[in-house]
């Protein structure tokens, strides 16, 4: 069965990678999950620039479940933004669970990104969903994007003008 496994695992990847470009969803490929999540804080603020780190990146703060601090990692749905320059849209410190009714309070804030949302491409139970909810995101999966000041009337650059892409 394992050498079944491994033919159709390898086969799968292939054929994901040259029809998407990208490898087929799925963690720990190449690395181990942690034993204790990290943390970190960056005060993001609405409208700031950064880039979503790179899904080993993401990997390296994981629990063996997919989880940092309470916070899952989904690399079906969240894993095509990896590598992206986007917005921040705003920072979520409470939400309502939506099985019991109750808001919950976060310990730290999570992070939802403009044009960042479900797309419903690869999870079963979420084949054709129109609701495109917002991602939620760790500050730690993120690096700010420094924007250069403009010097004496010179137009505004970016120091990493190439980053920047559309998410739409």
């Amino acid at each position: 069965m394992p050498l079944v496994r491994r033919v159709f695992g390898a086969g799968n990847n292939w054929m994901h990678r040259t029809l998407t470009g990208r490898s087929a969803p799925g963690l720990f490929a190449t690395t181990t999950p942690c034993l204790k999540t990290p943390t970190g804080r960056l005060d993001l603020k609405p409208g700031e620039l950064v880039r979503v780190k790179s899904q080993l990146e993401i990997e390296a703060t994981l629990d063996a479940k997919g989880y940092n601090r309470g916070l899952s990692f989904d690399p079906e749905e969240m894993a095509p933004y990896c590598g992206r320059t986007v917005r921040v849209r705003n920072s979520v410190t409470k939400i309502i669970d939506e099985v019991t009714g109750k808001m919950r309070y976060m310990k730290q804030p999570c992070i939802t990104l403009e044009g960042v949302v479900c797309q419903s491409l690869y999870a079963k139970c979420r084949l054709n969903c129109p609701r495109a909810i917002a991602s939620y995101w760790r500050e730690l999966w993120l690096e700010r994007v420094v924007v250069e000041q403009p010097v004496h009337g010179a137009p505004q650059t970016s120091s990493a003008p190439a980053l920047v892409e559309s998410v739409s």
